[in-house]
């Protein structure tokens, strides 16, 4: 997908009910990926679930830039270009 320049970490923790999150920092280009330790049924998800499961969290990772320069209250026009380009070169790879 072209996110070379992110840092991903792992993690399996509680994080309540959802199956999977993802939280980035933005002027870092660090990404943290958790997934549940809790399963109500460990077997209960196929392979190909746990495969769209993470497909999920990196469109998150994808899109984090454009959320992020969306959520915040000082940007300029320039920033916007910037990743709204980058995630239109990523998705000319994609489809």
């Amino acid at each position: 997908m072209g996110l070379l320049e992110w840092e991903l970490r792992f993690f399996q923790e509680d994080i309540g009910t959802n199956l999977a999150s993802f939280q980035g920092q933005y002027k870092d280009r660090v990404g943290v990926v958790r997934f549940t330790e809790i399963w109500d049924d460990p077997l209960s998800l196929s392979d190909i679930q746990i495969v769209e499961i993470a497909k999920h969290e990196a469109i998150h990772l994808l899109l984090w830039d454009v959320t992020t320069l969306g959520h915040s209250r000082f940007i300029n026009e320039d920033e916007i270009a910037t990743a709204e380009h980058s995630l239109v070169r990523r998705l000319e790879k994609l489809l």
